[in-house]
């Protein structure tokens, strides 16, 4: 079931209200006399034209006479414009409606003729089409259309904010203006005398609503300076105001004047409300934003118009392209009302700003050369563009620098920041550190400690507030009022904020990574020394013979050795690895008698480094099998043979003493801890353990997984 009060529907509505009065007008418009001949403002003439071309450029004060039904009638050549609208007296005012209807009636006649000086030219009435109308119709209309939907789309949206109805009125008060504008400026010589009276009246009651209700916004937004009922009441003289001007009981002097003064009190409201805001970041926003494209708009139809006058000429009913602008600048309005996006059109505002400034100074310094100093106008711009080019672009970034606030920083820049932070010692000094950071990028007023998780980066509150999630040790923050409350967050601070607490993350991960790594790695040479040096030094103790007792310290020695090896953070090539072995074993077997047939090898081409743990489990393995050889197998030759092959380093040790036990419950040389230790060195690096009788004698095979690349 359709709601009709949902957004879709009402949208829906006032678009298909204003596609009728669109329609109106222009049904209206195709049925007003023609005759072939059209009159419009042209600098300080009136051209006078028909389909063939134009006839003549004419005075403003240059009399054109109609003949026709018997009937004549002189007017001036501005009065026929059809940007003209009447101004004086009310009688004059009066008169010249009537004089419209008689003209209308002449131009309808067998006959009718115009005459300009000597020139007499045939009036041929035809029926007109969509192609017989001005550009200016159509611009007004669409200006019109797009205006008043801007209008309504925001009260449709908050229909209870004061700011947003007062913003619709502005707005419908524009598209009147526009609407009853294409109208009259839809006439080619003339129409009915009550309809242009009602449309130009319409025109500048229009014209008077839509900067008076800007003004009434801004004496509610952002501080309430006066009641709901003064902001309207002000609005309703302003229409009132305008239907005296339009029936000709107050000279057009005045409106103007009136119109002036609006423009120069939207100023004083503007200062106002920016002393009042201040501690107030959005509210001051508004006023940047919303006070600039106001004053833009306003300030442009009023100028437009006011213009005119000076220069000689009257344009109430046409000229659309002098509210172009302002269709544009009414969506700028809009969402600024409405507070959408508010803290990314604030920087807009700043932009707008240093634009303005950059060109009105290129204006005035080319006028000041051309005035000044009589220099020919080419060379005078050309001045002007190196001049500005060459002060205006330098400061630009500077100042640019001042009101964005912080510093722009790349994705490296950032990533050496949240590591800094990130690999401080002490959970409370990297707090301590993450919030000096922030305050140093964003420069807030305040930051505390969010009610609430925070999953990402957010920008609330309007742009007053930036949310961010939990880094460094610390919750999530919420900070409040960037640059000190001069500034809001935007899109922009939201992206740097995600970067930083990405990369800070990203740090967090390595540290922890890290640190797992170094206890994993204390863990370990804490059990080498505890299993292995630990335990050979008390089998020393425990031997009586002297040869026992060196070999065991010679053995406790090699694992310091090999320990301190590690703690370095060196690696050996798997040829250094066997040849430290080799030297080792050999040491040990001579010590003992026994003979070793373990001959040098050629290092092959490939010679794959090894981490510690990688090599001190394959020495360990190793020498655990010597000293169950020394100590079990009567053996008098031992033989050993290594090779690397396909990823896998395997070791085998063959010995010719009384090998493996008959009865395996006779406590096996090779059995118990001694094997256990060799397996679980082997299996933590991807390899094993396997024995085999030899006869006589025992074979072990140790195999170690070596990775690829080393």
């Amino acid at each position: 079931m359709v709601r009709v009060r949902s957004p879709g529907v009402l949208m829906a509505a006032a678009a298909y209200a204003l596609a009728m009065i669109v329609a109106a007008v222009l049904a209206v418009a195709l049925h007003m006399p023609t005759g072939g001949v059209r009159f419009w403002q042209d600098g300080p003439s009136v051209v006078a034209a028909t389909s063939q071309g134009v006839l003549a450029r004419l005075a403003p004060e240059a009399s054109v006479t109609f003949e026709g039904g018997g009937r004549t009638l002189t007017q001036s050549a501005r009065e026929l414009a059809s940007e003209f609208a009447p101004k004086g007296s009310f009688d004059e005012v009066r008169r010249w409606y009537a004089g419209r209807d008689r003209l209308g009636a002449i131009v309808a006649a067998p006959g009718a003729r115009m005459l300009i000086g000597a020139t007499s030219t045939a009036l041929t009435p035809y029926p007109r089409g969509f192609g017989h109308l001005p550009v200016d119709v159509w611009l007004l209309l669409a200006e019109a259309c797009g205006i008043g939907l801007v209008g309504i789309w925001l009260v449709v949206l908050r229909p209870n904010d004061l700011a947003a109805r007062l913003f619709m009125t502005s707005a419908l008060g524009i598209a009147l203006a526009a609407f009853t504008g294409a109208l009259a400026d839809a006439r080619e010589i003339t129409a009915s005398g009550a309809l242009l009276r009602a449309a130009l009246t319409l025109n500048i009651v229009g014209s008077n609503i839509g900067p008076a209700a800007l003004l009434g916004l801004f004496l509610v937004q952002p501080r309430r300076l006066v009641g709901p009922r003064a902001a309207f009441a002000l609005v309703a003289v302003a229409a009132a105001w305008g239907v005296v001007v339009g029936a000709g009981l107050a000279p057009m002097a005045a409106y103007y004047a009136v119109l002036c003064a609006m423009t120069v009190a939207f100023v004083a409201v503007l200062i106002a409300q920016w002393r009042l805001s201040k501690g107030d970041p959005a509210g001051r926003a508004v006023v940047r934003w919303v006070g600039l494209t106001s004053l833009i708009s306003s300030g442009a139809l009023t100028a437009a118009m006011v213009a005119k006058q000076f220069a000689g000429g009257s344009s109430l009913g046409g000229d659309g392209l002098s509210i172009v602008p302002m269709f544009v600048v009414y969506g700028g309005i809009a969402f600024g009302v409405g507070r959408y996006r508010l803290f990314d059109l604030d920087r807009w505002a700043y932009r707008v700003v240093i634009g303005a400034l950059a060109a009105a100074a290129l204006l005035a310094l080319d006028a000041g050369l051309i005035l000044g100093l009589r220099i020919e106008a080419r060379a005078a711009l050309g001045l002007s563009v190196l001049v500005i080019g060459y002060l205006y672009f330098p400061l630009r970034s500077r100042v640019w620098r001042w009101v964005a606030g912080g510093p722009t920083l790349s994705s490296g820049e950032l990533f050496q920041l949240a590591s800094g932070v990130a690999f401080i010692p002490g959970a409370a000094e990297r707090r301590a550190s993450w919030r000096s950071l922030l305050q140093k990028l964003f420069d807030p007023l305040d930051i505390a400690a969010a009610d609430a998780p925070t999953p990402a980066v957010a920008v609330t509150a309007d742009g007053a507030a930036l949310n961010i999630p939990a880094a460094a040790d610390e919750g999530p923050l919420v900070l409040r009022y960037r640059n000190r409350g001069r500034l809001l967050f935007d899109s922009g601070q939201a992206a740097l904020a995600g970067e930083l607490v990405k990369f800070m993350h990203q740090a967090e991960r390595t540290r922890d990574e890290y640190a797992r790594g170094a206890a994993e790695e204390r863990q370990r040479i804490a059990r080498d020394l505890h299993d292995d040096v630990s335990g050979r030094l008390l089998t020393g103790l425990r031997h009586t013979d002297a040869g026992s007792i060196r070999d065991e310290v010679r053995a406790a020695l090699a694992d310091i050795r090999t320990i301190l090896r590690g703690l370095s953070g060196e690696v050996l090539a798997i040829s250094q690895v066997v040849a430290n072995m080799r030297h080792e074993t050999f040491e040990r077997l001579e010590a003992a008698g026994i003979d070793l047939d373990w001959p040098v090898q050629m290092t092959p081409s490939a010679d794959p480094a090894l981490e510690y743990l990688r090599y001190r489990n394959i020495t360990s393995a190793h020498r655990e099998v010597v000293t169950n050889i020394l100590r079990h197998a009567q053996a008098r030759k031992v033989k050993v043979r290594y090779a690397t092959e396909a990823g896998v380093f395997s070791l085998t040790i063959t010995d010719d003493g009384v090998g493996l036990p008959a009865d395996p419950a006779a406590a096996p040389r090779t059995g118990g801890r001694g094997l256990t230790n060799i397996q679980r060195r082997l299996r933590e690096i991807g390899g094993d353990a396997l024995l085999e009788d030899a006869g006589p004698g025992l074979r072990v095979r140790l195999t170690a997984a070596i990775p690829e690349g080393g």
